[in-house]
């Protein structure tokens, strides 16, 4: 039977798409519609070559949907040990395994969640194949389901980075409190009880500040998190300090059940959302390259040298964009280094520092401040005047010994 809540929530739907024409859909560019078979995708990876890995939600087929470019349906692929109670997510690591997330949570009070872990490349050679089980529990809830307004346990976003899943929840509670919850899960067969360790304010509107995926590009700089109208960019984040990052928020200006978004390249996002009343779900592709340019414009301008002639030692100012260590290198003129250092770990704003490098003989060198993984390069001049009376006394000390 459907609830009061989903109601309104699939009116506010109807009503936004009927609108769409007004507002146009400035950054979205649709690319195909999706087979009927996938009209509750709820997550969508980049697989190998130009494939994707898709799946749909609750009460659908435990199947895994290996898409061409086009959309279309090319292969299916059944996890024999798993069911689909409420798949919201799929995601993959460095190492070639792909994950499923069985974490949908409406009502706040499964007890039997799981992230199904599979090995990519026997889902591109078998029909069927096998996962290892990830169980896990929230820590921190008590009751299931708990008090409506400590509903934070339903999720729909995972991403895993080395030996460690990442879970985004999606807020469900009244009052709507507006927060995401970042939980951190062991990347290992197992019961888990999973404790929260971040929090991300998405937004006051309900509908519109839902997480409903979580994606990282390759190399693992920016991640992505989507709603139903907009998503975040978050980049050049300190190891998990994600939300220390960089955060862009980018609206479509279209409103749709977006439920999955996965990097395409470095720059192109596919999106995916499900079937409506009035329209089958399709493919759009997002292209981030504005923004990750206006990033690397900041970039550049993070640090600042008071003089590029120094003594004893070299005054520095940084305007940190993200939360970040911040190292310094100073090579010679055959690109040997001659001294580097920590300078610590710095917030995002302005701090200011001095560098006092080892003995050094007057010369012109490089010298290489990295904020993070951001290096900064400059020549700079060793410039000290000589102390002749203190060299003859050295002289002097020098012969009276032979």
């Amino acid at each position: 039977m459907e609830t009061a809540l989903s109601y309104i929530f699939r009116l506010v739907i109807f009503i936004q798409i009927i609108a769409q024409p007004i507002f146009g859909q400035e950054r979205l560019k649709t690319i195909t519609q999706l087979s009927s078979e996938l009209e509750e995708i709820s997550g969508i990876i980049k697989g190998k070559d130009n494939t994707f890995l898709a799946i749909n939600d609750s009460g659908n087929s435990n199947e895994i949907f290996v898409l061409n470019a086009k959309g279309e349906v090319i292969k299916k692929v059944r996890v024999v040990n798993a069911k689909n109670k409420d798949w919201e997510t799929i995601t993959k690591d460095q190492n070639g395994f792909v994950y499923i997330g069985d974490i949908g949570n409406n009502y706040n009070k499964r007890q039997d969640l799981v992230i199904y872990k599979i090995r990519a490349a026997d889902i591109y050679n078998n029909s069927e194949v096998f996962a290892s089980k990830i169980n896990i529990a929230y820590k921190d809830q008590q009751a299931y389901p708990p008090a409506i307004a400590k509903r934070n346990y339903d999720a729909e976003a995972i991403i895993v980075r080395f030996d460690r899943i990442y879970l985004f929840t999606k807020n469900r509670t009244k009052p709507y409190s507006g927060y995401t919850y970042l939980y951190k899960i062991p990347n290992r067969e197992g019961d888990h009880a999973i404790s929260r360790v971040d929090s991300f304010f998405t937004g006051d509107i309900l509908t519109e500040s839902w997480i409903t995926d979580a994606a990282f590009n390759k190399d693992l700089r920016h991640l992505v998190l989507l709603a139903q109208n907009k998503l975040w960019l978050i980049s050049d984040f300190h190891r998990d300090a994600f939300f220390k990052g960089f955060i862009q928020k980018i609206k479509f200006n279209h409103f749709s059940q977006k439920e999955s978004v996965c990097f395409k390249n470095d720059s192109i996002l596919v999106i995916a959302d499900e079937s409506g009343k009035l329209t089958n779900g399709k493919f759009y592709e997002l292209n981030i390259n504005s923004e990750i340019i206006h990033l690397d414009s900041l970039r550049k301008k993070e640090v600042t040298l008071l003089s590029k002639k120094f003594e004893d030692s070299m005054q520095i100012t940084i305007n940190s964009v993200v939360a970040a260590d911040v190292f310094f290198e100073i090579f010679n003129g055959n690109m040997t280094r001659v001294d580097f250092g920590r300078i610590g770990f710095f917030e995002p704003g302005e701090h200011e520092f001095y560098i006092r490098p080892k003995n050094m003989l007057n010369g012109s060198y490089m010298l290489n401040i990295k904020v993070g993984n951001r290096p900064h390069g400059y020549f700079v001049n060793r410039f000290k005047e000589v102390d002749w009376d203190e060299l003859y006394r050295i002289r002097d000390s020098t012969q009276s010994n032979k």
